[in-house]
């Protein structure tokens, strides 16, 4: 009788790590698929600037003067 409790015991804590793991396994997953989009989109982005069909909306300034401020 002593003996089945151990197995029991044994068995219940193999189960309480396979759980365990099995959670942290699906946590791994969902943030590596999240992660290669991430890149996937990224290097898609960088292709298209490369090959010109995306224009960067961000430009420098246009510099002015000291002197055209002060007309302000």
């Amino acid at each position: 009788n002593t003996k089945d409790e151990k197995e029991i015991s044994t068995i219940k804590k193999e189960i309480s790590i396979a759980t365990q793991s099995k959670v942290g396994n699906l946590l791994n997953a969902i943030l590596c698929v999240f992660f290669m989009m991430a890149t996937l989109l990224v290097i898609i982005s960088c292709i298209g600037i490369c090959l010109g069909k995306i224009k960067i909306p961000l430009k420098e300034t246009k510099y002015i003067k000291i002197d055209e401020f002060q007309k302000i």
